[in-house]
């Protein structure tokens, strides 16, 4: 099947288990108790892999050309951006280079955040809404702005579901 005929009859899917278990039929690697909405756009379905109680709401795109993993109970808002591949800026003939992302156990993405290539998004942080993710964020951090600064620190979740 070719992929836009993949993307639309995932459009089509109204039921959240119905998606997921398309997804899995198609060979992504997705978590137990996952919501991923009808209109989160997917470049490939090859590289990706999704742990449990994830939540990616709608209008994200997702790009896995360049392997993209979502740890367990991470929350991506609507209209995120992720992306794994980009070009070469020190070759003159710019090549195409995939550099893989990891989004870490619960980590929460808000609502229009960019994730550029080769990004590592530390177990626990918080991307605040509109920012453009260029390099890794630590755990429990807290990033937001323009120039990504880190404006605060989460409080590490003591109930258990991260090994506290």
């Amino acid at each position: 099947m070719g992929k836009n005929l993949i993307r639309f009859i995932y459009s089509l899917l109204i039921f959240n288990a119905w998606r997921i278990l398309f997804l899995r039929l198609l060979g992504i690697r997705i978590g137990d108790n996952c919501f991923i909405a009808r209109s989160v756009y997917f470049y490939t379905f090859r590289g990706l892999s999704i742990g449990d109680c994830v939540r990616i709401e709608w209008g994200c795109v997702l790009d896995s050309r360049g392997g993209l993993k979502i740890g367990d109970g991470a929350r991506i808002s609507p209209m995120v951006t992720v992306l794994t591949q980009d070009h070469d800026i020190n070759n003159n003939s710019f090549p195409l280079r995939d550099r893989a992302v990891t989004v870490n156990n619960e980590v929460v993405i808000f609502f229009g955040c960019v994730i550029l290539p080769g990004v590592v998004l530390g177990h626990g942080s918080i991307i605040a809404a509109g920012t453009v993710v260029h390099r890794s964020v630590g755990a429990w951090d807290v990033v937001g702005t323009n120039g990504q600064n880190v404006i605060g620190k989460r409080a590490p979740l003591t109930d258990g579901k991260n090994g506290s």
